[in-house]
């Protein structure tokens, strides 16, 4: 049996998290102010003008645009 929490189910309906779904391998999305691709080995890349970052997993990327979007 599988334990879930409410945030697993935000996330799945949360329009970044929808967004952040669509990458494919070495495609990019726009979400203001961030330039969000995936790279060909797998990896997140986060980038503005002043932000290079890197995430491993879709769910780290998300957790870092949503800390981003609390402090905004």
């Amino acid at each position: 049996m599988k334990q879930t929490s409410w945030f697993d189910w935000l996330e799945e309906r949360d329009p970044i998290y929808v967004e952040l779904q669509k990458l494919i391998d070495e495609s990019t999305i726009y979400i203001a102010p961030f330039t969000i691709r995936k790279n060909a080995h797998g990896l997140y890349e986060i980038e503005s003008h002043d932000t290079f970052d890197c995430c491993g997993s879709i769910e780290k990327c998300y957790r870092y645009l949503s800390e981003y979007s609390a402090k905004v």
